[in-house]
């Protein structure tokens, strides 16, 4: 049996020069408006090592993420406290912990022990000083009369 390696590419759509002219211009002659027109041109894409970079970078623990998670648990107690779902929907968008978790999905995807070792920590990280800070939080709520 004879395996060999099967490339396939996809035309990239060329932009097509009568369409970069400038779509709110009057048209001379009926003094219209031309229609603004959208660009047949696919996504970017970028390659694995791109990708592998940002999630990299995105699955982290600096001290952005940890001030991040900070304030979107004081966020979520307040909405707690207030019972108010919005402010915890809130709290949710302002939390960073998406990010670890895609690095632990591409860790996985593509078998990287460094990456998600470090991802697994910053998350389990993240979720360590969100319950502290919650826990500090309900014992001041506690003790105050």
């Amino acid at each position: 049996m004879v395996f060999l390696p099967v490339e396939a590419t996809v035309p990239r759509l060329e932009d097509d020069p009568a369409e970069e002219a400038p779509a709110d211009a009057v048209s001379a002659g009926a003094g219209a408006i031309q229609p603004r027109r959208r660009s047949r041109r696919i996504g970017a894409r970028i390659n694995r090592e791109e990708l592998y970079a940002s999630v990299a970078k995105g699955s982290q623990a600096t001290g952005y993420y940890v001030v991040m998670v900070t304030l979107s648990v004081i966020v979520a107690c307040s909405g707690l406290m207030l019972d108010d779902v919005a402010v915890i929907i809130g709290a949710m968008v302002i939390a960073p912990l998406i990010g670890p978790s895609m690095g632990i999905a591409l860790a996985t995807a593509l078998g990287d022990l460094k990456l998600g070792r470090s991802a697994l920590l910053a998350s389990m990280g993240g979720v360590a000083v969100a319950f502290s800070i919650s826990a500090l939080a309900g014992l001041v709520v506690i003790a105050l009369p």
